[in-house]
Parts: structure tokens; C-alpha cells; sequence
């Protein structure tokens, strides 16, 4: 019987690592919330954690992982006394973005395998956290890119729903703020007409985007604005229309906000 030969695709492709460590963190930490231009797992290999992902706010048990896409603002803190191991990997997709589903999930045991492996494999190659330090052959960077593409490509071939935010008053009230705050992106917010908008106070709201965002109010609103322009910017508009649709006061001061906030002037920024 003559034999066919079945032709195997790739459909995701993970091709560049920016970082990638295992951190242990005691029962008191809370990172600064920051956005970056790639992707980022975030795996609770144990303890609890709470995680903020652009307006949501999770709580994240052992075995529980959060998909940040690019550019959303993130950031993460200690839920109480115990330490926590964290598997954290950023990285660039060539092609197959829609198959790394965003939000919380909670993993299957194949799938925390996965990632312990993971884990295991970036341990015992990295000797720092702040970048990635690996002296790899070619065969370890494909076992590292395969488990990694595993890892997401099991969450997209079962459906893996996303996992309910945190239901607490406050992270909902942060969740709602967050929300005014993206509708109203382009109208150059201020603390005082948020306070207003939203009938909550100045500390309560400093209080919340301190928790929960790891940054001021208008660092986050800034963020929001950042994207909105870079958004813009891709779709061909040009910046005399980007600064009167945000109400900037002027073209030059839309392009000193850009400038200030990414190192480079806007004619500059997809040059790389």
C-alpha cells in the first residue's frame, strides 16, 4: 500500500526572547507597573499574587498563568505573608498572534508541566533577571521555543476560557476608572475631571492606581494616550490631525509628549 506523506505547518511562531527567569519574591513585593512592544506570560509557580492586566485585576494561585499582549500596562504585588516563585517570559511573535489567547488561565497539569519544564530549563541557563543570558546551541533554542509555543498553542486547542477578575470593591472601582479613562483617551484628562466624572476622591484614587497599577494616575492615563497615538500613527493619519482629534494644544506639543515618553520623535518611532 503506498504510503502519503502528511506535510506538518506551523501556525505559531515565537521567534525573539527578551527576558525569561524564575523570580522569588518575598511576602512584601509590589513591581512598578510598566507596558512593553512584546508579549508576556506570567506563571505563579507558588504562592498567590494579585496581577493587574490593563483594567482587569486578577488573583493568581499555583498553576494559574496571565497572557499579557504588547503595550498593555501591567504590574504585580504580594496578596499576603508567604513568598512566591514567578515564571516569567517576554517575547516577539513572527507570525500566529491569534493563538496566544490574553487574560488569566488556569492550567491543566499538562500544561503546568509545561511550564515547570519551562521554568527548569531557563534556571538553569540564566544567571541574572534582568536580561536574557544564555549561552544556547541551536537544539536548546528550539527546545525552549517548542515549550513555549506549547504552552500557548494547548490554551488555544482547548479554548481556554479566561479566568473571572477579582470581584473586591476596589478592584472593580479601579476596573471602572480604567474603563472611563480609555473611553475618554483622546479628551486630555485631568486627576480633577476624573475625580469628578467618577464622584470619587483625590487620595482614594492615588490610592488605587498605587495598588493596583504600580503608578500615578496620569502615568497610566499617559500610557493610554502613548498607544492611542501609536495606534494613529499606523493607520496613516497624520500628527496635525492626531493633535487636534486628542486635544493636544498644538502639533509641537503632541510630538514633545511623544518624544518624552519613548525617547524618539514620532517620525522616527517605526524606523526602529
Amino acid at each position: 500500500m503506498e504510503r502519503k506523506l502528511r506535510h506538518l505547518r506551523s501556525v505559531l511562531d515565537i521567534e525573539s526572547l527578551y527576558t525569561a527567569f524564575v523570580g522569588h519574591y518575598d511576602g512584601s513585593f509590589n513591581f512598578l507597573g510598566e507596558s512593553h512592544e512584546v508579549w508576556e506570560i506570567d506563571v505563579v509557580l507558588s504562592g498567590c499574587v494579585g496581577i493587574t492586566s490593563g483594567a482587569e485585576v486578577y488573583e493568581c494561585q499555583t498553576g494559574e498563568m496571565v497572557v499579557h499582549p504588547p503595550r498593555v500596562f501591567h504590574t504585580a504585588w504580594a496578596k499576603d505573608a508567604q513568598n512566591v516563585d514567578i515564571l516569567t517570559v517576554t517575547f516577539m511573535v513572527r507570525g500566529g498572534a491569534r493563538y496566544i489567547p490574553s487574560g488569566k488561565f488556569v492550567l491543566t497539569p499538562h500544561e503546568m508541566s509545561l511550564a515547570c519544564l519551562l521554568g527548569e530549563f531557563i534556571s538553569a541557563q540564566v544567571s541574572d533577571q534582568s536580561s536574557v543570558n544564555m549561552q544556547l546551541n541551536a537544539s536548546q533554542e528550539q527546545m525552549l521555543k517548542n515549550y513555549l509555543e506549547l504552552l500557548c498553542l494547548s490554551l488555544h486547542l482547548r479554548r481556554a476560557e479566561t479566568a473571572s477578575p477579582e470581584k473586591a470593591e476596589r478592584a472593580a472601582l479601579f476596573a471602572e476608572v480604567v474603563g472611563f479613562m480609555q473611553t475618554h483617551v483622546d479628551d486630555a484628562l485631568s486627576v480633577e475631571s476624573i475625580c469628578t466624572a467618577r464622584g470619587i476622591g483625590r487620595t482614594t484614587l492615588k490610592e488605587l492606581f498605587q495598588h493596583y497599577a504600580g503608578c500615578g494616575v496620569m502615568q497610566y492615563y499617559n500610557h493610554l494616550r502613548l498607544r492611542r497615538i501609536i495606534e494613529r500613527m499606523s493607520e496613516d493619519e497624520t500628527l496635525g490631525d492626531i493633535a487636534i482629534g486628542m486635544n493636544f494644544s498644538s502639533q509641537n506639543y503632541l510630538t514633545d509628549f511623544f518624544r518624552r515618553h519613548t525617547g524618539v520623535p514620532p517620525s522616527r518611532y517605526f524606523k526602529g
